[in-house]
Formats: C-alpha cells, structure tokens, sequence
C-alpha cells in the first residue's frame, strides 16, 4: 500500500494541499482501490501533485486531463458474453440530442419516436418500432465529415458505399467511456416503476436529470472493465470495490455490480426500454 505522507512536502508537490483540501475523498479512495497498481496511484499522485496551479479550477483540469488518459484500467472483464444483457442508465436529453444529431431530426421528433417504442404495449410492435428506428439513416453530414465519422462512428473513414444508418453508430461520443451493470439474476428489477425508479438511486447517479434506461448486449471487443478511480475522478459518490455506492436516500438497498466500456452501438440495444420520472 502507497504512504501518501511524502506528498506533505509543499516544495516537491505543491498542488497535495490543495487536492487534499478539495478533494480529500479521493486521496482516501485512491490509495484502497484494488484495481489499481502501486506504480499506477504513485504516478497519478506525482502527476497531480508536483505541478503548482493559481486556481482550484486549474487544478481540477490537471487532474481530469489526467484521468482522461488513464481510463480503463481495470481488470478486464473475462465472461462478458455470459453477463449480457448489460443496463444502461443515460441522461434522457443527451441520449435524444445524440440520436437528432445522427439521423437529422428535431429532438422533439425524436422524443416521440422513443416514447412510442418505451409504451408499446405489444413485444413484437416493440421490437419492429425498434428495428425500423435503427435503420433511419444517418444526415450525410455524420459520416461524410472524417471528424463526425470518428465521433459517431468511431472510424475516420465511413467505409461502405451504402449511408450509414442510427445502428452503425454509437451510443455516445467514441472517444468517452461509459458505465453499465449486468442485469442481475437473482432479482427482477425491472418489476415494477417502483423498482425502476430506485434505479438510478442505487446507481449513485447523484444528478437530477430524468434518465432513459435501456438493455444491450456486448463482447470483449467493447472493453469491458471494472471501473477504477481514474475512471471516476472526481466523482464523490463512486467507491472502490465493483458495486455502485447507493445515495443516502436508499442507502438500505444493495448495490449493483459495474463496468466501464467503449460506447456500445445502437444496433446491440435491445428493446426493453425504461424511462425513470423522479430522478
């Protein structure tokens, strides 16, 4: 285990105190997180530490630029195929203003459509409202363009004559990571709103913005990771250890086991879609 206490020398790592004062949390965590490596946190801490910034602003930059090029780090997960489905909670509007990006449509159109597919009462009208939602093809703009390729598509190139459709790409930006759990086995929890709503509650989602919650399947090549505090930065609520930490509120429920990735495709969601009101 790491001693943090060398890092009290204020003219080797002036920016400790500060890190320390802001950020105390994550010292704590850092130093207990198993998936990480001794010489990983001692380089991240050296990094952050050694360099003295004018603001906390500044600082907390540093620091995110970088976790951001210190991601997936973690174990890899070894039984991905026999953990599908994976659940996915996102913001609803940036999930709605990614798709309206994509295909060309106004987000409103696109609200539409997905509440069509979340209320269908009938699986099999759901599953073709799914299907025919993915084969929208995307505006020309979103694969023509090799910066919009990379960020929809996650290639430079788009490489086949036919347009690319809303199931060749991804779910959010390539170059971000993104956090599931495993739907579990041993409860149901998608039985009822109630249950739905707690959700992101146990999840440790500690913003308020209404969430879309959806089933999708995925393989080793989306490299599925346990999470580490590189991935989570500065987020308080994240603990180290492979379950999310619930918020206080329903702190008597458990928690649920998570993962790291590359952006999943459309084409792998499948057509369980929830929505959550009272986030």
């Amino acid at each position: 285990m790491i001693n943090t206490k060398k890092y009290n020398n204020t003219l080797k790592y002036p920016a400790y105190s500060k890190i320390k004062s802001n950020f105390g949390y994550f010292l704590i965590k850092i130093v207990k997180d198993s998936e990480l490596k001794d010489l990983e946190k001692e380089d991240c801490l050296e990094n952050i530490c050694s360099i003295n910034v004018p603001t906390d602003k500044e600082l907390e930059n540093r620091c995110n630029n970088y976790f951001y090029k210190n991601k997936l780090k973690g174990s890899v997960c070894k039984n991905v195929n026999s953990n599908n489905p994976f659940v996915r909670i996102h913001t609803k509007d940036s999930f709605i203003s990614w798709i309206s990006e994509i295909v060309g449509l106004k987000p409103e159109h696109t609200k539409s459509k997905l509440t069509h597919i979340i209320y269908a009462g009938d699986a099999k009208i759901k599953f073709l409202l799914l299907d025919s939602f993915l084969n929208s093809v995307a505006v020309n703009d979103s694969y023509a363009t090799k910066e919009n390729c990379q960020k929809y598509f996650g290639m430079p190139k788009w490489k086949s004559k036919f347009p690319a459709k809303l199931r060749d790409a991804h779910i959010g930006n390539y170059n971000f990571i993104q956090w599931s759990f495993p739907n579990p086995t041993t409860e149901n929890i998608f039985a009822d709103q109630a249950s739905i709503e707690n959700l992101g509650c146990r999840a440790g989602l500690m913003d308020s913005n209404k969430k879309i919650i959806f089933l999708h399947d995925m393989d080793k090549s989306f490299n599925v990771r346990k999470p580490t505090m590189f991935d989570a930065g500065f987020y308080e609520q994240f603990e180290p250890g492979g379950k999310t930490q619930p918020l206080r509120k329903c702190a008597h429920l458990t928690g649920l086991e998570e993962y790291v990735h590359i952006p999943n495709n459309f084409a792998n969601i499948k057509n369980n879609f929830y929505e959550i009101f009272n986030p």
